[in-house]
C-alpha cells in the first residue's frame, strides 16, 4: 500500500491551491486581451480591433500581450511581424536595406473596460545587423490602412 505523511499531503494541497492561484492571476491578463480584441474604435465600428489586427495580411507572426503600470492602468500590446515573404512588403524593405520590421501597438483599458488608441512604434533590423526603434505620429493613418488591409 502507499502510504503517505502529514508533511506529504500538507504539501500536495498547498500546491494545489498555488497552481489555481497562478491559473486565476493569468485568467485576469487573458481578460484583459479579450475586452481590447472584442473591442471596437472609432476609426471602424463594424470591425472589433482583434479582427482587425488579427486579420491584417501583412503580419505573420502576431502577439497579444497585457500589462499594468504601476498606476494599476492596465493596457494590452499587439505586436505584429511583416510578413518578408510577401512581395510588397519585400520591395520595400530591399530599398531601405532593412532585414525586418516589427510594429508595435498599445491600447489602454480604461476602469469602465472601454478601450482607447495608446502608444505605438517601429523596431527595425537592418540587413548590417543594426537595430533601430521608431517612434510614431499619430496613429490614425496606420490604424486605417490596418482596418482596410492595405500595407502601411
Amino acid at each position: 500500500m502507499f502510504r503517505t505523511t502529514v508533511s506529504t499531503r500538507i504539501a500536495i494541497i498547498l500546491m494545489f491551491y498555488m497552481l489555481i492561484l497562478v491559473f486565476a492571476g493569468c485568467s485576469k491578463f487573458d481578460t484583459d486581451v479579450s475586452i481590447v480584441k472584442n473591442g471596437v474604435l472609432d476609426i471602424d465600428k463594424s470591425l472589433t480591433v482583434g479582427q482587425a489586427f488579427s486579420s491584417y495580411k501583412y503580419f505573420k507572426n502576431k502577439t497579444w500581450k497585457a500589462t499594468k503600470d504601476i498606476q494599476g492602468r492596465r493596457f494590452v500590446t499587439f505586436k505584429g511581424v511583416f510578413d518578408t515573404d510577401l512581395i510588397e512588403v519585400q520591395t520595400q524593405l530591399d530599398k531601405q536595406g532593412i532585414k525586418s520590421v516589427t510594429f508595435e501597438f498599445q491600447f489602454l483599458i480604461n476602469a469602465d473596460n472601454t478601450i482607447v488608441e495608446g502608444n505605438h512604434h517601429w523596431e527595425t533590423v537592418k540587413l548590417d545587423g543594426a537595430k533601430g526603434v521608431f517612434e510614431s505620429g499619430p496613429a490614425d493613418g496606420m490604424l486605417s490602412e490596418i482596418y482596410r488591409n492595405q500595407l502601411i
